[in-house]
């Protein structure tokens, strides 16, 4: 079993390690891995099981010519998918029009949210 090198995927990882732990599985410690590696480990076998897919988002790592046919999502943890960007409160994003990342070119935009 791997876990994703994002510490916001170590809890699923561990919640599923202690499920299947439960149900009689046995495995190595836990493999901490980035997704282009772990895609291609189990692509080669030497890993089985993660809970760290993102889709669509690593729909790309399927494509790869190492990995293509060798692997398969089964389930889901999020229905719809996941995405990745930015996100920012409702209110500030009405008060400034903010709609898109072209308008963070805007300094007084960017300032908004400059901690530094």
């Amino acid at each position: 079993m791997a876990r994703a090198s994002w510490d916001t995927g170590w809890f699923q990882a561990q919640v599923f390690a202690d499920l299947l732990k439960e149900l009689g599985y046995e495995f190595r410690e836990i493999e901490t891995l980035g997704a282009v590696e772990f895609y291609f480990f189990a692509a080669g076998g030497d890993v089985d099981f993660w809970a760290n897919g993102w889709f669509p988002l690593h729909q790309t790592y399927l494509d790869y010519e190492r990995v293509a046919n060798k692997i398969e999502p089964v389930g889901f943890q999020v229905d719809k998918g996941a995405l990745q960007g930015y996100l920012i409160d409702k209110t500030t994003a009405e008060e400034f029009g903010i709609t898109n990342l072209e308008d963070f070119k805007d300094p007084e935009i960017a300032a908004l949210f400059d901690r530094c």
